[in-house]
């Protein structure tokens, strides 16, 4: 479908109107298209589609307001090209409204102008669209008014300018530049080293005019070649995202006395659109090929005719206002007449019997069919991706927290005490049971990890065929290993006692591997714990976000301080069995000194049989295996038989008599560790719980 024609045999090209429809949320929506006459008036029912255009763009207007660009790919018009290129002449041409103009590039955000007839009178209103962060990240949709609605066309340009600097300075509030002159807006770019050189945020003008053609569309910056590399590439990159879109109809501003096929801007639209589908060319600067560049002249002539450089939609001529022009404020009927006698009479414009291709008017008329063509063609899926995102919607609506009986402060109040409760009933047991078992376990674990610390010693000289007598990590130690302790421990006691400090010394190398697996255990209940309070936030304030983060915040502000005073105690624990080597359980240590006395001296002299040295009869030690745990894990495979315990008569062995201190201080550190080992694997657990939890 075609909602204008091109008769390139200069007969008047008048077709019956016809009417589609579509579905739409209201009914049906009925298009009526028409075409124009040569004269540049619409022909069959010209105020009709008039207003089903100017309620297509009311439409799309307020699709853009709503933030509908970020859920689907909205048909749009982009206008680009380089510098110099007549693209701001184009714009005002187009928009009727001035915009700055500069040496270089002035335009450094992109500009959207909405252009509608449904008014009375003339007036302007400008806003800004925040679409990214100052990162250059997409963000949220917000819009934001800036300024008043204005109503004289003289104040447009200087409410442009100070938008745009208001959208380059994030840092700034944007109330600064409300009242800004124009050279205090030169001045403070120069001074202001914060300022961005571009952003992606946009500058929306709205222009209500009865005698406009309902319009959108968008002004990129211009493609510039001179100046800094990563400038370069932001404008392009800029250019290349809008121009990728599907949805988006090209506009090429093309100045007549350049190369077309140098044109940077053609390039990036080339890529973009390879059938050249979506892009229309705008001839620019006409009037600065003189008589003698006839060669241009009839290069640009076979573009016009769809000859070279063929486009879908074709190529516009247009012939803009000079700087004697604008100096004399000449109006938009004054310079369409200027730029219809110049196509009239200038050859070979003059001699083309296709005149539509000629001037604003013509543009702008097809240029806004074309547009609305495309919305009305987007309706349906627009309004099934509509429909997806209302689906979201409700979907996110049903899962919003009732709204409440109570009032508020109430609410809040019961639930921080059911909040409570909760963790307190979970701590104690009574409730979440897998907390208080995931904490049991980990505290087995640790009581395994403190056990696998025992000493491992062996009553041999020569240790490196031997076994192990229980299950542990620690490195095998020998008779020659502790009757140097023995010997390096001496000081001023009496021939034939062993020093304490040997003990001590052994004592203290074996206690102090507890740290670290008692460190690894608060960490990972405290980790536990932090589980368990998020579990318990999320299922008493999740419905409510903010609070939940309020409450979080206050929850876990107590839980360090509390975890922090719980470390501190949990590092008084270990120091307890760092020194002084003490205990008052004199009857289980001299029980397991006299077990293992049993187990070594076994181990050394399995055949020899004696009567007990506390009943004369023999003593059966626990388990050889582990012979401090009531029940010997079942991993370990290793079998003793039980033998006595020896009495004095073997001491008339001499080797038996040399190996006893050796053996004794053996036993006595292995007592010890066992028995302090039963206190500490309980004190951490529960001074984790009572401190922490």
């Amino acid at each position: 479908m075609s909602v204008f024609r091109r008769n390139r045999t200069g007969t008047t090209a008048t077709q019956n109107a016809r009417t589609r429809t579509i579905s739409s949320p209201t009914g049906q929506i009925s298009f009526l298209q028409g075409d124009r006459s040569t004269d540049g008036k619409d022909t069959i029912s010209s105020t009709e589609y008039s207003r089903k255009c100017r309620e297509f763009m009311e439409l799309y207007r307020d699709l853009l307001a709503l933030g509908a660009k970020t859920i689907f790919d909205l048909p749009r018009v982009v206008v680009i090209g380089g510098q110099s290129s007549g693209k701001s002449s184009l714009v005002e041409a187009v928009s009727g409204i001035n915009v700055p103009r500069d040496s270089g590039t002035c335009t450094r955000c992109p500009m959207e102008c909405n252009m509608s007839s449904n008014a009375q009178s003339w007036s302007c209103t400008i806003e800004i669209r925040y679409e990214y962060n100052s990162a250059g990240e997409t963000q949220a949709h917000v819009l934001e008014s800036f300024g008043p609605v204005i109503e004289n066309k003289s104040h447009v340009e200087l409410w442009i300018r100070r938008a745009q600097a208001a959208v380059l300075s994030p840092h700034r509030p944007r109330s600064d530049f409300l009242a800004m002159t124009e050279s205090e807006i030169r001045e403070n770019a120069k001074t202001d080293t914060s300022i961005l050189p571009f952003s992606k945020n946009v500058v929306q003008v709205s222009v209500k005019d009865p005698a406009a053609t309902d319009l959108s569309f968008v002004d990129l910056p211009g493609l510039i070649q001179n100046a800094e590399e990563d400038l370069i590439n932001m404008v392009r990159s800029l250019v290349e995202n809008y121009v990728s879109k599907t949805n988006t109809i090209v506009v090429i501003a093309m100045p007549m006395s350049d190369d077309i096929e140098m044109m940077q801007a053609v390039v990036i639209a080339g890529k973009s659109d390879p059938e050249k589908g979506r892009t229309i060319g705008v001839l620019t600067k006409p009037d600065t090929l003189t008589k003698g560049a006839t060669g241009g002249r009839e290069k640009w002539k076979a573009v016009l005719e769809g000859r070279e450089h063929r486009t879908k939609h074709g190529y516009y001529c247009v012939r803009l206002p000079d700087d004697e022009e604008r100096a004399r404020k000449v109006s938009r009927l004054e310079s369409q007449r200027i730029a219809d006698t110049f196509f009239t009479s200038t050859p070979p414009w003059s001699e083309m019997s296709e005149r539509r291709c000629f001037g604003i008017p013509n543009f702008v008329h097809d240029i806004s069919a074309l547009l609305v063509q495309l919305i009305e063609k987007n309706l349906p899926l627009m309004l099934k991706a509509v429909e997806s995102e209302l689906l979201k919607c409700v979907a996110e609506l049903g899962e919003l927290p009732p709204v409440l009986a109570k009032e508020p402060s109430t609410e809040i109040m019961l639930r921080i005490s059911a909040f409570s409760k909760d963790i307190k009933d979970t701590v104690l047991g009574r409730k979440h049971y897998d907390f208080v078992q995931a904490n049991r376990a980990r505290y087995t674990s640790f009581k395994v990890d403190i056990e696998m610390t025992a000493p491992d010693f062996r009553p041999f000289e020569d240790i490196s065929s031997t076994s192990p007598l229980l299950k542990t990590h620690t490195r095998a130690r020998g008779l020659l290993d502790i009757r140097n302790v023995i010997r390096d421990s001496i000081t001023w006691e009496l021939p034939g006692n062993v020093p304490f400090e040997a003990t001590k010394v052994l004592v203290q190398e074996y206690t102090s591997l507890w740290a670290d697996p008692a460190r690894a255990c608060f960490k990972d209940i405290v980790n536990n714990t932090t589980r368990l309070l998020d579990t318990l936030l999320d299922k008493h304030f999740g419905q409510f976000s903010r609070l939940e983060e309020y409450i979080k915040s206050l929850v876990f502000e107590d839980r360090n301080g509390r975890q922090d005073d719980a470390y501190n105690m949990f590092e008084r624990v270990l120091r307890l069995e760092t020194n002084p080597i003490y205990t008052q359980n004199f009857q289980d240590l001299e029980s397991e000194k006299k077990q293992w006395t049993t187990t070594f001296w076994q181990a050394r002299r399995p055949h020899l049989q004696a009567p007990s040295v506390l009943s004369g009869t023999p003593t059966i030690p626990p388990s050889p295996i582990y012979p401090y745990s009531p029940a010997p894990p079942t991993k370990f495979t290793t079998d003793h038989s039980p033998l006595p315990i020896f009495t004095q008569d073997l001491r008339g062995d001499a080797q038996t008599w040399a190996l006893e201190d050796e053996v004794k201080v053996m036993a006595t550190v292995q007592a010890y560790f066992h028995v302090a080992c039963k206190r500490f694997i309980d004190y951490v657990p529960l001074t984790i719980e009572h401190e922490l939890n």
